[in-house]
């Protein structure tokens, strides 16, 4: 799974890199997310679970509004250059301007269902249970949900109607059984021991020349890590949708590797092998 993954992290970085532009929005949205995903844990980080809900809900929007705006611009520069148009920056912005209510009511459903799962995973009695239930109901909200930015970008539809139309998409592609998409992220993982090796020989040196020289290359490292992983997932969830609506592939992807993008429940595929027999 995680070779897979990498596989298409690299095919997504090769339609990415032709073109410094494309990098411009989704590099803001990983740093910006780093950011939010660090306050969070430094203003939640050994109080009540409740009082971890509250900053999560702090965060949460103004982090998703950022995030889901570059989502579109993004999306509005990479359809013109699978295109074969020239990408503007400024395009980006009047594409995401104009979705702005959109945005705005998507993120705002987002962060609502996004603490309500991770309320889930808080309460107390039944952990497992609770943790478990959290995270299969996020992996169908993901599946469900992953074509939402490409869908306000390109067809300007109500947040409702987006979230529709993307679990739509996905059905009518990919089957009913669906539970999750494949992980696109190996640049980031392959990354965090050394990154963490790196963060926790600073820590140890404290705020000293070698601490300092630690942490900064440990956090660069990482943010570096995180804007490729974050560019590369924003243009695979493009050619997944452009291969759902139109049924075409773009660069080095084939049809075989984008029908396996999204995993399939364990009653689903048992579903499938009694069919076969």
């Amino acid at each position: 799974m995680f070779g897979r993954g990498w596989e298409l992290t690299t095919k997504s970085w090769q339609l990415v890199r032709a073109d410094a532009r494309l990098l411009v929005f989704p590099t803001l949205a990983a740093l910006l997310g780093l950011a939010a995903g660090l306050g969070v844990f430094l203003a939640a980080h050994g109080r009540a679970w409740w009082a971890y809900l509250a900053v999560f809900a702090v965060f949460v929007f103004p982090a998703s509004v950022v995030g889901t705006y570059l989502g579109v611009a993004f999306v509005a520069l990479g359809q013109r250059a699978l295109d074969g148009q020239e990408p503007s920056v400024r395009d980006g912005f009047r594409c995401a301007n104009r979705r702005l209510p959109a945005i705005l009511a998507w993120s705002l459903l987002a962060s609502l269902v996004g603490l309500a799962l991770q309320a889930l995973r808080e309460v107390r009695g039944g952990w497992v249970a609770t943790r478990l239930a959290g995270f299969v109901l996020g992996l169908a909200w993901a599946a469900a949900t992953f074509f939402v930015v490409p869908v306000i970008a390109l067809e300007d539809p109500g947040a409702v109607t987006a979230v529709k139309r993307s679990a739509k998409l996905v059905r009518q592609r990919w089957g009913e059984g669906i539970v999750g998409i494949v992980t696109i992220g190996g640049a980031f993982m392959l990354l965090v021991v050394p990154v963490s090796v790196l963060v926790a020989i600073g820590l140890h040196f404290g705020l000293t020349p070698v601490g300092v020289a630690f942490l900064a290359s440990g956090v660069a490292i990482a943010a570096t890590a995180f804007a490729v992983t974050t560019t590369a997932g924003h243009m695979f969830r493009l050619v997944l949708y452009r291969y759902a609506t139109t049924g075409s592939t773009s660069g080095a992807f084939t049809a075989d590797e984008l029908d396996e993008a999204f995993r399939e429940g364990s009653a689903s595929r048992l579903r499938r092998w009694f069919d076969r027999g």
